[in-house]
């Protein structure tokens, strides 16, 4: 039997099957459902959704329709339209943690964070020992900034899955966010020992080693993210770091490099220009202290709420 048919005979006895259970048979609507399944197979998902409609059209509390639909839109990045459909289906089926913990997904896509945590929880309620779930409700959390919450379940998916480096990197981010940098570090190493090249976890680690004035180290790791993936965020970094260092050369070369990977980024205009302005103050050069003051300027005209950064310009301008 081939993987097509086969999908089509279980859909229909799922079909039947639930479809007794309610006393709700309609046939209109399991012939549009199979007939749908046939043709999510063979990836003509406009056709498909079609035949959905027609069979919650005849039967609002299909509950596997408007789920089909649900991923069906997902699939093509229509969210708004697969989060309706996964809603429906979850309404109609309380027990489905496909559906939840898809419908988490898909409003953590949109930025819909309050009602992602409600899905994912859902998702872990049905299914306690899936790591996933707790990773999605603990990422969400996250976003929503409720720390407590998001290494409670966090830490639970650390427990369920171990070896998953995306559940130590959002640990760091977690303890990072709450000011706790030795448990953030430990956790970052964690996820490097599973994903040694990840450029992100290496990044989020450097900063947590600049912030607890290990500079050096955080210098070697940005070193090597800056050469592997090279980002403005990083470069910024970098330049800190050899501010730190005192390396003031190294500093404004690597905030040069951050401007020119991101024009519009605020902070690294602001960076090179505390660079230039450290780097006239050592070689008495009138010309990089107007180039500093240029930087401030720009700075402030992508992002006006900067006062601390206003006085420092008006005290050099006078």
């Amino acid at each position: 039997m081939s993987r097509s048919l086969a999908c089509v005979v279980v859909a229909a006895v799922s079909v039947v099957s639930l479809l007794g259970m309610v006393g709700c048979a309609n046939q209109d609507a399991v012939n549009s459902y199979v007939d749908a399944v046939m043709l999510d197979e063979m990836n003509n998902d406009q056709e498909a959704i079609a035949k959905l409609q027609k069979a919650v059209a005849s039967n609002p509390k299909f509950a596997l329709a408007w789920s089909l639909m649900g991923e069906i839109y997902q699939k093509n990045n229509e969210l708004e339209q697969s989060a309706n459909a996964y809603e429906k289906a979850t309404s109609l089926n309380r027990w489905s943690y496909k559906d939840f913990f898809n419908l988490g997904k898909v409003y953590q896509s949109l930025n819909k964070f309050t009602a992602s945590v409600r899905a994912y929880v859902r998702a872990t309620e049905i299914s306690p020992n899936s790591g996933e779930a707790h990773l999605g409700a603990a990422q969400a959390y996250y976003q929503l900034k409720d720390y407590k919450n998001a290494l409670r379940y966090g830490k639970k998916a650390g427990v369920l899955d171990p070896n998953q480096a995306d559940v130590q990197s959002l640990l760091g981010d977690v303890f990072g966010a709450s000011k706790e940098y030795d448990p953030a570090i430990a956790a970052y190493k964690r996820a490097l020992e599973v994903d040694a090249n990840n450029p992100q976890v290496n990044a989020a680690l450097a900063l947590m080693y600049l912030r607890t004035n290990k500079v050096e180290a955080a210098h070697e790791l940005l070193s090597g993210v800056v050469a592997n993936n090279p980002t403005s965020s990083a470069y910024q970094q970098l330049g800190y770091a050899n501010l730190k260092l005192k390396r003031v050369d190294d500093a404004v070369a690597a905030y040069r490099k951050a401007v020119e990977l991101d024009e519009k980024d605020w902070s690294a205009h602001k960076g090179l220009g505390v660079a230039l302005m450290l780097a006239s103050g050592v070689k008495n050069d009138l010309a990089l202290k107007e180039e500093a003051i240029t930087q401030w300027q720009l700075s402030l005209k992508l992002q006006p709420e900067q006062p601390k950064l206003m006085e420092l310009l008006e005290k050099y301008q006078r």
